[in-house]
């Protein structure tokens, strides 16, 4: 459970009941988003450290020790930009597996609004720069038939089933 005081974890006791884990990770740390990766197993672990930015930790072993990973980042701003909006990482508030027929693909949504993928299991990071170039609102990932589905400005819904390789307007 992500929560603004670190991550907490709980399991099903002998009886079914809920119980909480020995020890909470990142304690006293706002973590953002947590990720359970059924294909693997890995948790995914996104924190807002406000003064050191935005972290991304993965845990192989059920949480008892996190690996600190490379957080998605944007491209620097180009001189002259007059786009409002900080091309700099303040949230990681989503992320989502890939489907079971993409190993180690993941997908983080950020503020300000971004869509980024990693086919490495967090360890790199790309930006989906047609979508950051349209100013995406809202996203939402099929895994079950690994499909990505985009609200853009308000307008118009976008499609992908395909990695974001091709998109189809209007769903």
């Amino acid at each position: 459970v992500a929560t603004r005081k670190g991550l907490l974890g709980w399991h099903r006791d002998v009886t079914g009941g809920w119980q909480p884990n020995a020890a909470p990770a990142f304690l006293g740390d706002p973590v953002s988003q947590v990720l359970h990766d059924p294909r693997d197993g890995a948790l995914y672990a996104a924190l807002n450290l406000g003064h050191f930015g935005c972290k991304l930790h993965r845990s192989d072993d059920g949480g008892s020790r996190w690996q600190e990973l490379a957080a998605p980042a944007y491209p620097v701003k180009p001189d002259g930009d007059d786009d409002p909006v900080p091309w700099d990482l303040k949230l990681i508030w989503s992320l989502a597996a890939g489907g079971p027929e993409q190993p180690g693909v993941l997908w983080a949504g950020t503020i300000p609004g971004g869509l980024f993928r990693s086919e490495d299991r967090g360890a790199n990071w790309r930006l989906v720069e047609s979508l950051w170039q349209l100013g995406i609102l809202r996203i939402a990932i099929g895994v079950a038939v690994a499909a990505i589905s985009s609200c853009i400005g308000g307008m118009s819904a976008e499609r992908s089933v395909d990695g974001n390789r091709a998109r189809v307007m209007g769903i």
